[in-house]
């Protein structure tokens, strides 16, 4: 990784660093939206078990209201997560808005905002270019606004 400063800026691996914690919030979202899933499923498969072995009467037991629990603590750490998601997301966005070149801003925000691996951004930039691009034009123009970044990152 590259510890070069320019223009008084951030280095760029510290801009390659936030870039990466915004698919790692991406990540942690959807673990947190998995997790959610199987508690909610787990809890209707709990409740109709426990009221037919108890004759369907009285309310829930303790294994139900703390898997309630937890399902409601569970929901608000995502709601926290998206938060902070979106937060980071509108940083970037706005960061690499202020790139001076398009094909700059085309390749950051495909391959951090939209997820988009190497290839893809190759293949989506020839596309929307209309020029041959291969992967290796995308690690140039990747490294290129990278340097870019640094040295316009507000943060610095």
């Amino acid at each position: 990784m590259e510890q070069q400063k320019n223009g008084g800026g951030m280095s760029v691996a510290r801009v390659q660093a936030l870039l990466a914690s915004l698919a790692e919030a991406r990540s942690e979202t959807v673990r947190l939206e998995g997790r959610i899933q199987r508690l909610r499923d787990k809890s209707t498969a709990v409740t109709p078990r426990y009221g037919a072995r108890h004759g369907g009467g009285g309310g829930a037991g303790r294994g139900v209201t703390e898997l309630w629990d937890l399902l409601q603590d569970e929901t608000a750490r995502l709601t926290r997560q998206v938060g902070r998601l979106i937060a980071l997301q509108r940083q970037v966005e706005a960061w690499i808005d202020l790139l001076p070149k398009d094909q700059w801003r085309m390749v950051l925000r495909w391959r951090y905002l939209e997820g988009m691996g190497y290839p893809q951004v190759a293949e989506t930039l020839e596309k929307t270019t209309g020029r041959a691009c291969s992967e290796t034009t995308v690690y140039r123009l990747h490294r290129e606004a990278l340097r870019a970044a640094a040295a316009l990152w507000p943060l610095g």
